[in-house]
């Protein structure tokens, strides 16, 4: 079975804003400690983790794509 849905493009810029919202939620809960249970934490930083692979990943991939789009390229003649 495939799925015919297109992919939405990364946004790495979004990404990364999503992530330092959530540093900042991070220090929120850890600075005031005020009814921060350590499943919330656990929960920030899981998402935090998954941000992460997320751009991760998508750099990963931009970097192979580089790199084959390089090897793949003819290399011009140098003169003797």
């Amino acid at each position: 079975m495939t799925d015919d849905t297109p992919r939405r493009p990364f946004d790495h810029d979004a990404a990364l804003n999503e992530l330092r919202a959530l540093g900042k939620q991070l220090d929120r809960q850890v600075t005031t400690g005020i009814g921060t249970s350590a499943a919330e934490l656990d929960a920030t930083l899981a998402a935090m983790r998954a941000v992460h692979h997320r751009i991760e990943a998508n750099l990963r991939r931009s970097l192979a794509a580089v790199s084959s789009r390089r090897t793949a390229a003819p290399r011009p003649a140098h003169a003797a």
